[in-house]
C-alpha cells in the first residue's frame, strides 16, 4: 500500500495502530459515497417538471 494512503488513513482514523483495516475501509468509502449527488429524471419529475 502506498505512503500516501497510509497517512490519509492515519489521518482520518487517529489514535488507532493500525489505520487502514478492513472496517475503516468500508467507513471511508461509505462517508465519500454519501457525498455524491446526481439527479435522474425521477428527480426532476417529483420537483414538479413533468414534460
Amino acid at each position: 500500500m502506498s505512503r500516501g494512503y497510509r497517512q490519509a488513513f492515519a489521518l482520518a482514523f487517529p489514535g488507532q495502530p493500525r489505520a487502514v483495516t478492513f472496517d475503516n475501509l468500508a467507513r471511508a468509502l461509505a462517508a465519500s459515497e454519501a457525498t455524491l449527488f446526481t439527479r435522474s429524471r425521477w428527480d426532476v419529475f417529483l420537483e414538479g417538471d413533468n414534460p
